[in-house]
Formats: C-alpha cells, structure tokens, sequence
C-alpha cells in the first residue's frame, strides 16, 4: 500500500487499491447470487424459450387496440432494465456467463489494469490504460454476437430450402420448421427451437419469428414471419414464397462477397494506417522512454498526445465508413 501510495500520491493510491478490493469482493458475492439463479425455474426455462415479453410486446403492436382484452401491461423494474441491455448480446454470443458478472469483471479488471500500468510507468496516467477494460470486453462480445449471427445468415438459404421442400410434401409451416430443426446445426437450431418453443406456447408463429429475426438482425427472416402471419389469416402458396426469399439471401450473400473483396485493400488500410503510430509510439518508447518523456510531464505534450489520439481515431472512422457498403 506504501508502494501505491508513493508512486500515485498518497490518497489516490490508497483510494484506488481500496477499490480493486471492493470490486473483488463484489465480484465475489455476484459469482454465489448468480448460482443461486441458475438453479431457478425461470432461468432454466429461458434456456429453450425467448423472452415472453419480446413476444407478447409483439403481438401487441400488431394487434388492433381492444384485443388484448384490456389486460394490463407489466411495467418495467430497473434491474430488468440493465438486463435487458446486456443480456440479450451475452446470449447470443453464447457466453455462458450473466452479463452482471461480466460487468462487475470488467470494472475489477479494469481497475487492475490501471493500477498495474501506473505502477510500471510510475505516472499516474497510466491509470488511463483501465479504459481499455470495457473496450476489450465490448468489443468480444460484440465479435462473438455478429459471428453467431453471420453463421445464422449463411445457413439460412439451405435452411429455407428444407422448409420449403417439407411444405411441398404436405406439412404445415410449423411441421416444416419442425422437420428443419431437426436437421440443422447451430446456431439455426437454437434460434429456430426458440421459435417453435414459443409456438408451442401460445406465441403465433410469425410473431415467435419475428422475436428470432430481431435477435439476428436478419430481414429475410422477417419475411418468412409474413408469409407465415399470411397463411396462418388468409391461405397462400408458402413453399414459392419461400424458395423466392432463399433465391434472394444467395444473390445478396454473392454480392456482399464481391464488396468485400473489392474493398478489402481499403481495410487493411485502416489497419495499417491506425496501428502504425501506436506501434511506432510503444517502439520509440521501448529503445528511449527519455526521448518521449516531454508528451507526459508537459503541457504542450499531453495536448500533443490528445490530438494526436484524436486524429488517428477519427482517421479511422472515416475509411471505415467509405469502405464498408450496406448491401
């Protein structure tokens, strides 16, 4: 603690050490709660089902006014609130952690990191380096979430396909989506089991898919939630419907890899572009730190370090949005 204190200045030290343990111990006491609601019978059942109230939130807007029978609407508690903005993502990436832990982590580690940094470089700027906690974690989860939902992209046309076929042999949609499941791999079978799981339920088919196309952010899936919705009111010819919407996923997939090839020069740009000052930075600071010293302990050099920071970020950003092309 002397140490801390020496190198951070005396209360600041002692403040931010006596934070890394709160956090630890708080982490601590997350990890037990968090056991204790695994082994309840909401949680479990969440495994196989969606959210009941993404579902019934979208019934309700489709439905007219009056037909809900005049059933009051849950209101909202702030925990379900936190939950729901972390815990749909950590789902679906397919974390097997709560995202309240993952947070009370992120801040323990953060803080960690920051404390370690400034240590080693015996300023404390270097408390600065903790930012890249909630960086690093977001930036995980966010990887696993859009691979997860590029795999549900890339499996869907074949996915269709067998939907369609079991519709011409003479199923319903849901005993198409059933057939389906039962041959695909994940994550289709997951997200699609969610969806027939909801069904069994009492969920109408198209708004049970609609949830699933919300948590993939997939268009083509919110068509095949019409097309069910049409048959389910009005009777129409599903398996062409069907086989139309396969056709065009492929056509836009065969697009989208052209763009990226195409484009692909341009990304490595912007990787070279944003890495090579901080590595010429780390270089320079390595072989002679005295040379740099002035960007830390002046005025005009944390200004210096502030624009520059700026720029190389906002360079980025910029050939990011030239080079990525909605499709």
């Amino acid at each position: 603690m002397n140490v801390v204190a020496s190198t951070l200045g005396g209360t600041a030290g002692i403040v931010l050490a006596s934070a890394v343990l709160t956090m630890v111990v708080a982490t601590t006491v997350l990890v037990v709660n968090d056991q204790r609601r695994r082994r309840s019978v909401r949680w479990r059942v969440a495994q196989f089902v969606a959210d009941p109230g993404d579902a019934l939130a979208t019934v309700a807007k489709a439905a007219p006014s009056g037909r809900d029978g005049g059933r009051p609407q849950e209101q909202p508690t702030p925990e379900s609130r936190v939950r729901n903005l972390l815990a749909p993502e950590v789902e679906i990436a397919g974390i097997d952690v709560s995202s309240a832990r993952i947070v009370l982590l992120t801040l323990a580690g953060s803080a960690l990191l920051g404390l370690v940094v400034a240590l080693i470089l015996g300023t404390p700027w270097g408390l600065a380096s903790g930012l890249l906690g909630p960086l690093g974690t977001r930036a995980y989860v966010s990887a696993r979430v859009r691979r997860t939902r590029k795999t549900f992209v890339e499996q869907l046309p074949d996915n269709l396909d067998v939907v369609s076929s079991a519709l011409r042999a003479g199923h319903s949609i849901v005993g198409a989506l059933s057939v389906t499941v039962e041959a695909a791999d994940e994550p289709s079978r997951s997200e699609l089991g969610r969806a027939l799981a909801d069904e069994q339920l009492g969920v109408p088919l198209d708004a049970a898919l609609h949830v699933v196309a919300q948590r993939m952010q997939n268009r083509d899936l919110e068509q095949v939630a019409f097309v069910a919705r049409l048959q389910r009111e009005a009777g129409t010819n599903a398996a062409e419907v069907i086989d139309q919407v396969s056709e065009n996923i492929r056509n836009r997939m065969e697009l989208l890899r052209m763009v990226r090839t195409l484009t692909a020069q341009g990304r490595m740009a912007r990787w070279i572009v944003s890495l090579l000052p901080v590595g010429l930075f780390l270089a320079m600071y390595s072989i002679n730190r005295d040379y740099l010293r002035p960007l830390w302990e002046t005025t005009g050099g944390k200004l210096a370090m502030v624009v520059a920071a700026l720029m190389v970020v906002t360079g980025s950003l910029i050939i990011k949005r030239i080079v990525e092309i909605e499709v």
